[in-house]
C-alpha cells in the first residue's frame, strides 16, 4: 500500500530552533514580525505519525476497543497509536491492531490520510 504523506499546511520556518525533544513530541520555537510592526513569539509541537485503524468484522460491525491510558478515565474508542521510527504505516496499523484488539485484519483500505494542524 502506498500511503503519500500530507504536507503541512504549517511548516517549520527557517529560523525556528527546537527548545524541547520528547518521547513523543518535538517543540519549535522562533520569533516573527507580526503585521504591526511587534514581534511575538510562536511555537510548533511535531509529532510522529499515528493511524486509526476502524475494522468491520465479517457480519458488518465495527470493533472498537477500550482505553485505558494513564491519567484518563477508560473510554471506548477507535483502534490506534504511533508509527515508530522506521515503521511503515501499514505495518504499524497491522501491529496496533493486534496489540490493542488481538485480530489481524485479512485486508486493509487506506481511508483518509491528513495533517494535523
Amino acid at each position: 500500500m502506498n500511503i503519500i504523506r500530507p504536507e503541512s499546511k504549517q511548516p517549520i520556518p527557517k529560523n525556528a530552533k527546537k527548545v524541547f525533544s520528547g518521547i513523543l513530541f518535538d517543540v519549535y520555537q522562533w520569533n516573527q514580525k507580526l503585521f504591526d510592526g511587534k514581534e511575538a513569539t510562536f511555537e510548533k509541537l511535531v509529532r510522529p505519525d499515528t493511524v486509526v485503524i476502524f475494522p468491520i468484522l465479517e457480519d458488518g460491525r465495527i470493533l472498537l476497543t477500550k482505553q485505558e491510558q494513564p491519567g484518563k478515565v477508560p473510554f471506548i474508542g477507535a483502534t490506534g497509536g504511533r508509527v515508530d521510527k522506521g515503521e511503515d504505516i501499514l505495518e504499524a496499523a497491522k501491529r496496533e491492531l493486534l496489540e490493542e484488539s488481538g485480530y489481524e485484519a485479512a485486508e486493509f483500505v487506506l481511508w483518509d490520510a491528513q495533517h494535523p494542524t
